[in-house]
């Protein structure tokens, strides 16, 4: 749906003054169909800081979650 908006401008200058301007027009069209020709995906040659720190953290968690694990069956024996 197509809407246009009418607006009278006033602008006012360091001294006080103003002035009009208008009437002046927006005007708001449907959104346009976005296509995609292609992308790419390139490795980098080096890890970021945030993947390793993420690795780490993910590894701490699982470390953590297998020794509570061995230390329940160790109590259940």
């Amino acid at each position: 749906m197509i809407q246009t908006n009418w607006y009278w401008l006033e602008d006012l200058d360091i001294s006080g003054a103003t002035s009009l301007h208008g009437p002046v027009s927006a005007t708001v069209l449907p959104p346009t169909a976005v296509t995609l020709a292609g992308f790419e995906a390139a490795a980098d040659s080096a890890p970021s800081v945030a993947g390793l720190l993420l690795t780490a953290g993910l590894a701490t968690v699982a470390g953590g979650l297998l020794w509570r694990r061995r230390r329940q069956e160790a109590i259940k024996s």
